[in-house]
């Protein structure tokens, strides 16, 4: 079965008004060893005033339950990655572009990477991958309704989607999405 994960990312508005940088702007600069996506999967720091990147913030990603690999994996291989966005004052989600044959990470990595903040420290990351391609604002995908908490559906929550192909519904929306950027043939394997 095909290994499909759909990955919510900040958009610059949204943190440009707190005063923040969005790490994000870094998922689809290439590098000689490829790409490295960060996402905003960390734990909320209460009365944090200053963003300071630490890997023990970041949460886990289940690759055992999510993409079946060996409990003592540190990272699912050859997944697709799609990261999507809203837009302000829109329903739906928007794809912001994608990542094929990904690397997925059970931790927060940063070896390797060299994107850095400040030029310093490397930026953590939980997908890398050597082929990506990004959607620019006049030729974006979308809008698509994952946004749905139905019963059942694995529909996407906060930060990220692991898509349960089994379900119709949902399997309809990968379907559109997978069809909009082109690539419906990482489904063959599920037809």
């Amino acid at each position: 079965m095909a290994r499909i994960v759909v990955v919510n990312l900040a958009r610059n508005s949204s943190y440009c008004k707190e005063g923040r940088e969005p790490h994000e702007k870094y998922n689809f600069k290439e590098t000689p060893l490829g790409y490295y996506a960060y996402f905003a999967h960390r734990r909320k720091k209460e009365g944090e005033q200053k963003y300071v990147q630490d890997k023990k913030d970041y949460k886990q990603i289940d690759i055992v339950k999510n993409f079946g690999v060996n409990n003592n994996a540190d990272k699912a291989s050859n997944v697709f990655v799609i990261f999507v966005f809203t837009k302000l004052k829109e329903k739906g989600k928007w794809i912001a572009g994608y990542y094929e044959n990904a690397d997925v990470y059970k931790e927060p990595q940063d070896k390797d990477n060299p994107n850095t903040l400040d030029g310093k420290k490397p930026i953590i990351y939980y997908f890398h991958s050597k082929i990506a391609k990004e959607y620019l604002s006049d030729d974006i995908p979308g809008p698509f309704d994952i946004t749905s908490k139905e019963k059942g559906s694995g529909f996407m929550g906060r930060f990220i989607w692991y898509p349960k192909l089994s379900n119709p519904k949902v399997n309809t929306i990968i379907r559109k999405m997978l069809i909009s950027i082109n690539k419906l043939d990482i489904l063959n394997e599920t037809l």
